[in-house]
């Protein structure tokens, strides 16, 4: 049903009070006037309940009023179900990608390490082994495992600068 056009015409006389009101309900401008577009929006879509002869000033601002507690409550169910379901942890996880590529660049570096360069970077290097250790374990003299184990880092130094310099994104990505 379409309200008749006195009906308009009463309803613009209030709207500089319900601004006012939308204000003194909403802090902020914005949605204050949202609010009173809501509210007009809602009094001319149900203007055949509007009994004439009776208060329309009142009938506007207690519109106004539900429409604004309802948004109110509405924004608190929201607020409380992003704290019950939302994240619980910190919210970001810290990239691996670059972590992972290092990994296997790393990997594939060693691959061109002799076998006892190799197993003398693994004992030492991530095996956190001493060398007396791994001159144990390999049955070598303390000074040859010292000796493959600087040749071993230096060849993957080399190596690895040799690929940084075919692969000229590869600088980026590892100082990121």
């Amino acid at each position: 049903m379409r309200p008749d056009r006195t009906f308009f015409e009463q309803i613009s006389q209030h709207v500089p009070d319900l601004r006012r009101y939308a204000r003194v309900l909403r802090r902020q401008r914005d949605q204050a006037d949202d609010l009173e577009q809501d509210c007009i929006e809602r009094a001319l879509s149900k203007s055949h309940l509007y009994e004439e002869g009776t208060n329309l000033r009142a009938w506007l601002f207690t519109i106004m009023r539900n429409i604004a507690i309802t948004q109110m409550r509405r924004e608190a169910f929201r607020q409380r179900s992003a704290l019950h379901y939302g994240a619980r942890g910190s919210g970001t996880v810290e990239p691996s990608q670059d972590l992972v590529v290092e990994l296997k660049e790393s990997i594939a570096l060693t691959n061109m390490l002799t076998t006892f360069e190799r197993r003398v970077v693994v004992h030492m290097c991530l095996d956190d082994l001493g060398y007396p250790e791994t001159a144990r374990r390999t049955g070598e003299p303390i000074g040859t495992v010292k000796s493959r184990l600087s040749r071993a880092r230096k060849r993957l130094r080399d190596a690895a600068k040799n690929s940084k310099t075919e692969h000229p994104g590869a600088e980026m990505r590892s100082t990121a």
